[in-house]
């Protein structure tokens, strides 16, 4: 890449947003190789993922992450002492962790986020916490002179690992659009939902909407033996059917071998719809869609299934505890 050319974003990247829009940030450190440009924060299943597209695709990173031990070894990757080593280091800064807990300490602990970032750095948080939450962390981060974009993704381990996840964008367009070279690098598509908050609206919809399938798929299986046919015979039914869809094949196997590899947990999913549940009820919505939902993700979590696959919360239906 020419150093002394713009660097644009992609056109169409996200709808709605300018086709090309210079990137000054970029602009500027691109003449500074051994500077690292972009912070990285949460080095779990998906942040490793994500953040591995990114060192794949030439990207200088500053990581952190609670256990050092788990920062992936790469000689583009400076692993930092702190939160606030990552934002004293990057002027666009990436956060995927677990809860608005997690976020919340990372951003204003004592070696925060906050405790040393520069005027004008954009913080993204791709965590999947409640849109107050959301909203609240905006805040704090414009009073101490950044700029906050909340950006949840829809998709587990192997879309990120591929670059397939569906980015789900709030915050404002104009930094959006800073922002759009590198998240396509982390997703097919990026939809800009609204303002601060909208990013993890949309994601609590989607996850509900996961949830129901999950559900219906495990207790269709499940009456379908309690009918006397096989397992194997139920989902062959089903994917001949009408109704079979990509997120039901992807589960085949599990259900068959009754073995549930994590992609996405049983306790980030009863996370997620406790969020979806309080959402409903702050705004006098009714809830009970989620409530409905949430029961048999709580049932799977206590029963000792949360580290496994959501699509172990068939075993709930079926009677059976982890070995």
């Amino acid at each position: 890449m020419n150093p002394e050319l713009p660097i644009m974003a992609p056109k169409n990247e996200i709808p709605g947003i300018s086709a090309e829009y210079p990137i000054p940030h970029l602009q500027e450190r691109q003449k500074q190789p051994d500077t690292p440009l972009l912070g990285w924060i949460g080095f779990g299943s998906m942040g490793w993922a994500m953040s591995g597209r990114l060192l794949d695709a030439g990207m200088n990173l500053t990581g952190y992450n609670r256990d050092s031990t788990k920062v992936p070894v790469n000689k583009r990757l400076k692993v930092a002492k702190t939160p606030g080593d990552v934002s004293r280091d990057a002027r666009i800064l990436f956060m995927m962790l677990t809860d608005g807990h997690a976020t919340h300490s990372v951003l204003s602990g004592e070696t925060g986020i906050l405790s040393r970032l520069s005027p004008g750095t954009i913080v993204v948080n791709m965590s999947t916490i409640s849109p107050k939450e959301a909203e609240k962390e905006a805040q704090i981060v414009e009073d101490a002179g950044g700029i906050y974009l909340d950006i949840p993704v829809s998709g587990s381990v192997v879309p990120a690992q591929n670059g397939q996840l569906l980015l789900l964008a709030g915050g404002p367009e104009k930094e959006l659009a800073e922002l759009a070279p590198i998240l396509s690098i982390l997703g097919k598509e990026t939809l800009h939902l609204g303002d601060v908050g909208a990013g993890m609206t949309g994601k609590l919809i989607i996850n509900t909407l996961l949830a129901a399938q999950m559900e219906s798929l495990a207790q269709t299986v499940s009456l379908g033996e309690d009918l006397g046919f096989s397992r194997e015979r139920i989902l062959d039914l089903v994917f001949k059917s009408p109704l079979s869809c990509a997120f039901y094949q992807l589960k085949k196997e599990n259900l068959t071998k009754r073995d549930y590899p994590k992609a996405f947990s049983v306790a980030l999913m009863e996370k997620d719809l406790a969020l979806a549940q309080k959402e409903c009820l702050e705004r006098s919505i009714s809830s009970t869609f989620a409530t409905e939902l949430r029961g048999p993700f709580q049932k799977a979590l206590e029963q000792g299934f949360g580290d496994q696959d959501l699509s172990a919360v068939f075993e709930v239906f079926r009677g059976r505890n982890p070995s």
